[in-house]
């Protein structure tokens, strides 16, 4: 143990619970293994998003066509003619071998906030071949399923398939996890009565494994949680298989220069920060340009928002 603190006094101390343990496990091994790299990306979205301001009640049926939903299309439109960004990587260490999977699906893990404050990492499968009706349902359904399910059995369940994954794969270091889950100290106390009421909720009213593990990109939206935000995510956690995280900030007004009828002028703008990060093993910052080029066409075509 450091040395640092020891002298100090403390007020309280919290053991993670499987939510934590769950995430701590997961972006301490994605900073271990994956070297990333960030570009911050700025558009200025000031006609995009005003077109989508007037049109938003014609865009609406049933459901709230939210920015959130009309940016998680853009992401997955803009995938598209960037295919090696949804993609996953198996990389050896030992022998330097790392094999690049194109993903045909655009499935996209979106962070969704839970009551309690806690984070889970549900995802909407197939945006790509969605329209934004269909991913503002994706969005709600979501919600629906998270009021059904017991978050601590879920994550359990989960957890268990993973372990049981990793040792399938003789990753030995899973015996230690089983220890400290089932036995040592730090056991995860959790009733068989909770998980079994948990699994006898049918799959489609829960979230479940196929939610969390059958997943392309992650998509962070602080700005949807944090509309006041003034700063922005500047590198965003990689979840390892995955190649490729879009960290979406608030929409802030900046003055900017922008052309008009030919004429550039300066003025108050809409600008978006968007944080995208690479794993550096599969991907250099050419790989950026394609993506970062469909997004530019998507933000000066504002109309193309009545096709989706």
């Amino acid at each position: 143990m450091s040395l640092v603190g020891k002298r100090l006094t403390v007020l309280k101390s919290d053991i993670f619970d499987i939510n934590r343990r769950i995430t701590a496990h997961a972006t301490s091994s994605g900073w271990g293994s994956t070297p990333h790299a960030t570009y911050l990306y700025e558009p200025d979205i000031t006609s995009f998003f005003d077109y989508y301001q007037k049109k938003r009640s014609k865009l609406e049926d049933s459901h709230p066509i939210t920015f959130t939903v009309v940016m998680l299309k853009v992401i997955a439109e803009a995938l598209k003619g960037s295919p090696k960004l949804n993609a996953i990587l198996h990389y050896n260490f030992r022998t330097k071998v790392g094999t690049h999977h194109h993903i045909k699906e655009i499935s996209i893990t979106v962070p969704f906030l839970l009551p309690d404050k806690r984070m889970i990492t549900p995802s909407i499968h197939n945006v790509g071949e969605k329209s934004l009706r269909q991913i503002a349902e994706g969005l709600n359904d979501i919600k629906r399923r998270v009021k059904n399910t017991d978050i601590d059995a879920m994550q359990y369940v989960v957890a268990k398939q993973e372990i049981v994954d990793h040792l399938k794969h003789f990753n030995l270091g899973a015996i230690w996890q089983i220890f400290h889950t089932k036995i040592g100290r730090n056991k995860i106390r959790l009733s068989r009565k909770r998980i079994k009421e948990y699994l006898r909720v049918p799959d489609e009213d829960k979230i479940t494994a196929t939610d969390i593990f059958d997943t392309s990109v992650l998509v962070s939206n602080l700005g949807s949680v944090f509309q006041h935000q003034r700063g922005g995510i500047t590198l965003l956690d990689l979840i390892s298989p995955q190649v490729f995280a879009v960290a979406i900030n608030a929409i802030q007004d900046r003055p900017a220069v922008y052309t008009e009828a030919n004429e550039q002028k300066i003025g108050i703008r809409k600008i978006l920060p968007l944080s995208l990060t690479i794993d550096h093993r599969a991907l250099d910052g050419a790989d950026f340009i394609p993506f970062q080029n469909h997004l530019d066409r998507i933000f000066s075509n504002p109309a193309i928002l009545d096709e989706w």
